[in-house]
């Protein structure tokens, strides 16, 4: 009688523990390239959110002060304030909050509850601050240029720390921010004439 041997292949110890291994070294490198996939699209959105907030500021802002016939700078209740006066000599001139104006009136900006906000000073009147844009960390202003050119340093929220830093806000940290300049066209033009 013959004896037939069955021969039993399969992995040994070693390599299955050599398999195991790889494939944990795969899983992790896959794990730590999503976490950084992640992180990029995050940033990427905080980013994004900073350049709108930016960018409508400057535009808020830059369509008030272009056409500004006196700017100051107040300090109620500690909180850096801009002051822009129109004379609203058309009598069809938009304030910040939208509404068509008919006589001359004070527009006021300021920060607060992470909100730039507004409010407008017409016919004796003084309206209620209305937020315009939010998403803001710091905001200072500053007049430069024997009064010709509005600064402001603007910290959004989330902004990379990348960017040049100051205490804007007194509160004893370095926030990250940019520096936005805009000129006063309609006093630069009224003294050039």
């Amino acid at each position: 009688m013959s004896q037939r041997t069955a021969l039993v292949t399969g992995f040994t110890l070693v390599e299955l523990l050599i398999s195991l291994v790889l494939t944990m070294l795969l899983v992790s490198g896959v794990g730590g390239a999503l976490l950084a996939i992640k992180q990029t699209v995050q940033h990427t959105h905080d980013f994004e959110n900073a350049q709108e907030v930016l960018r409508s500021s400057r535009d808020m802002l830059g369509q008030s002060l272009k056409r500004a016939a006196a700017v100051t700078i107040i300090q109620p209740e500690n909180i850096n304030t801009l002051q822009v006066r129109q004379d609203n000599n058309n009598a069809t001139q938009t304030d910040c909050l939208g509404d068509t104006q008919t006589t001359a009136f004070t527009e006021q900006f300021r920060l607060k509850d992470a909100a730039l906000q507004c409010r407008v000073i017409a016919a004796g009147v003084t309206g209620p601050w209305t937020a315009l844009i939010t998403g803001f960390h710091a905001l200072d202003f500053s007049l430069q240029a024997n009064n010709r050119l509005v600064r402001f340093r603007l910290s959004p929220k989330n902004l990379p720390g990348k960017f040049p830093t100051a205490d804007l806000n007194a509160d004893q940290s370095a926030e990250p921010y940019i520096r936005l300049d805009i000129a006063l066209k309609s006093i630069i033009l009224t003294e050039a004439t």
